[in-house]
């Protein structure tokens, strides 16, 4: 497993915190990096995660992504998934993700 620093970057800006996955495939392997990655994050009012490497996800992913939005208690318009491939966008409204973040591609 890689360091999550490799895995994900965080950067802050005036609006949002933005978490970008740096890895092709968000699965099972990335959960310890993902959640330290959240984790140690100061709350924020809005994040935005940046799918623009991300070419799979599976529904382990897909629970991390839940476990991300329950831990911050936040609602659909304060996490925002931003350049989602169309491949990565059908999973997501597959999984009805879209009733739960905004999702941009």
């Amino acid at each position: 497993m890689s360091d999550s620093s490799n895995e994900f970057n965080v950067s802050v800006d005036n609006d949002s915190i933005n978490i970008s996955i740096n890895i092709e495939r968000f699965d099972f392997n990335a959960y310890s990096s993902f959640r330290k990655t959240y984790t140690d994050l100061s709350s924020g009012s809005r994040y935005k995660i940046d799918f623009s490497q991300v070419r799979f996800l599976d529904s382990t992913a897909l629970g991390m992504l839940l476990m991300f939005r329950e831990y911050n208690g936040t609602d659909n318009k304060f996490i925002q998934f931003i350049n989602c491939s169309k491949e990565i966008v059908d999973i997501l409204r597959v999984a009805n993700f879209d009733q739960l973040f905004v999702l941009n591609n």
